[in-house]
């Protein structure tokens, strides 16, 4: 079973072709985009893209169609029409306009609302689905943001926070409707579907560990300038012991900040790996950050490259603003390491969208993880899991991927140090990145860690992290299972009444994925090949076979 876009050849446009690919991805079944209907899509499901259902009279009308607006280009228009989705015990703000369904032949089902028509198959959503994905993902919402300070702290502005809802998901509750219909219409026409899943061993969800190099010394120049200056003084005065306690309490204070080694030997002792974001600019304006080039982070890079942690790009506070600097940063931070830097997280998340990402890709880094609100938690674009950008500027697709970021330490804990409603905001957001299978993407910067309230922090969110079946990589490691998930073929190549054999090609280089039966099969599992089961419809397959023959059983 696979699925069938139809989308006419005068409507694949660059936005259209964008959200299908983007949530097709997501769903992890086989699927097509086609632009006329023929004996290939019979046997599978097909999903259309209209306005006008009086066309569903030919010999293959569509299982599903999604409401199309006509506004996918006339994004403008959609925030006038702003509704609300009840959907799963959520109640989503929605943008477009809403299908009116007049005619009594047409039922509303009471399993979730999506409607259908009594004497045919075909089952219709009332919402344009393509104009909220597209909406949300590419921050076309962003469009009238002129300063990227203003584009990280008025997060007010956001639909989603506006209707307190930035806590949730949307695009992802969006998705996960759709797969709803897909499925009921799978098992309604008693067929056989498999997916791949979002995870390569079956986990409920992915989580990467993200450290942003701020600051490395517990005590600015100018006060330490000021303290040894006093300490001087007082012992040409006398105090003879004043210079050793200053110099004492300073490297105390420094010691704090430097946390690298309690935190790589957690990681060593986890087996975990982290990505660590690094400054290549020792000056912002007059602010000293760190110089890379000392002996001291020579020490810190060859620790972390030899427990395979990886190094990324912490672009500098206005490197957005300069066409070149992402390059430059870049560039020298990959000479200083002796690796090649494949992503980067802006200074302060300040940037203005699409701009970073053209810059970005420009520069030739694979993925950014700078979408986020500095001062509220959340999902900002909508999303747990990675996509891919767009720029909607010149109305054309990236090859960048976005890693949202989910949280860090100084958005979840208010200047109260409420501990209670830190764990609350985190449970929260852990509960929706798992519920919709995504990927949470944490933030801490080292020179917290040592602090009794951002240990604190800490410990809770790794006590909730162990509760849950989690994939954990690098950024860059988890860019390579994306890039793997997505070139994963599922096809059905013999099929009667009783059984059915699904063939799987994967790429070279991939060794464990999951799957998912959707539909009354049971699977008999080859020779030379480990299966492990997960659920009654789950496996994950251990093989080195670029293909392989699976033999689904009908029930």
């Amino acid at each position: 079973m696979k699925l069938y876009f139809l989308i006419p050849e005068h409507d694949q446009k660059s936005r259209l072709v964008y959200c299908v690919q983007v949530i097709a991805n997501i769903l992890g079944y086989p699927w097509k985009m086609i632009s006329v209907v023929d004996t290939e899509c019979e046997t599978g499901i097909l999903i259309s893209y209209s306005t006008d259902t009086s066309t569903f009279s030919s010999h293959r009308i569509p299982e599903i169609n999604i409401y199309n607006s006509d506004q996918l280009y006339d994004l403008q228009s959609t925030q006038k029409d702003l509704q609300l989705f009840e959907y799963g015990g959520y109640t989503k703000p929605l943008l477009g306009k809403k299908r009116k369904v007049y005619s009594p032949d047409w039922k509303e089902n009471k399993q979730f609302k999506y409607y259908h028509k009594s004497h045919c198959v075909v089952w219709l959503t009332e919402f344009d689905l393509f104009v909220n994905v597209f909406y949300h993902l590419s921050r076309f919402e962003e469009q009238g943001r002129r300063t990227a300070q203003e584009t990280v702290t008025d997060h007010a502005a956001s639909i989603l926070s506006g209707n307190n809802q930035l806590n949730i998901p949307l695009v992802d509750v969006l998705i996960s409707y759709f797969d709803q219909l897909i499925r009921l219409k799978i098992i309604e026409s008693k067929q056989v579907a498999l997916r791949v899943m979002n995870w390569p061993g079956g986990e409920e969800s992915g989580v990467a560990f993200t450290h942003d190099i701020d600051l490395t010394r517990g005590v600015s120049f100018k006060k330490r300038f000021w303290k040894y200056s006093t300490a001087v003084i007082r012992k040409i005065l006398g105090n003879r012991e004043v210079l050793t306690k200053c110099r004492m309490e300073i490297k105390q204070q420094d010691d704090l900040v430097w946390s690298y080694p309690q935190l790589l030997d957690f990681y060593h002792r986890r087996k975990w790996k982290a990505t660590f974001f690094f400054l290549a600019k020792k000056f912002e304006g007059f602010h000293y950050r760190y110089n890379i080039k000392s002996p001291k982070f020579q020490s810190l890079f060859e620790n972390l490259k030899s427990d395979t942690h990886e190094i990324g790009l912490h672009s500098s506070l206005n490197a957005f603003a300069h066409k070149k600097r992402y390059a430059a940063e870049k560039r020298k931070l990959e000479q200083i390491t002796g690796i090649k830097c494949a992503g980067l997280r802006q200074h302060y998340l300040r940037a203005l969208y699409p701009g970073l990402w053209e810059l970005a890709e420009g520069a030739h880094f694979t993925y950014d993880s700078s979408i986020g609100y500095n001062f509220q938690p959340g999902f900002r674009a909508g999303t747990s899991h990675p996509f891919l950008t767009y720029d909607w500027k010149r109305d054309q697709p990236l090859t960048l991927l976005e890693f949202p970021l989910s949280f860090f330490e100084y958005n979840v804990l208010t200047d109260s140090a409420d501990m209670s409603s830190a764990w609350s905001i985190i449970h929260n957001i852990i509960t929706h990145v798992l519920q919709f299978h995504g990927l949470l993407v944490i933030l801490l910067h080292p020179s917290n860690l040592l602090q009794p309230v951002y240990r604190e922090l800490w410990n809770y969110l790794i006590a909730e992290v162990d509760k849950q079946r989690m994939y954990v990589d690098t950024l860059s490691g988890l860019y390579k299972w994306f890039k793997f998930k997505e070139h994963i073929e599922l096809s059905a190549e013999k099929k009667n009444n009783t059984e059915e054999t699904w063939t799987i090609k994967k790429p070279v280089g991939l060794r464990i994925f999951s799957i998912e039966i959707i539909g009354e099969a049971d699977l008999r599992i080859p020779t030379g090949v480990q299966i492990d089961k997960i659920s009654d419809h789950k496996y994950t397959i251990n093989t080195d076979k670029s293909k392989l023959d699976l033999l689904l059983y009908r029930r």
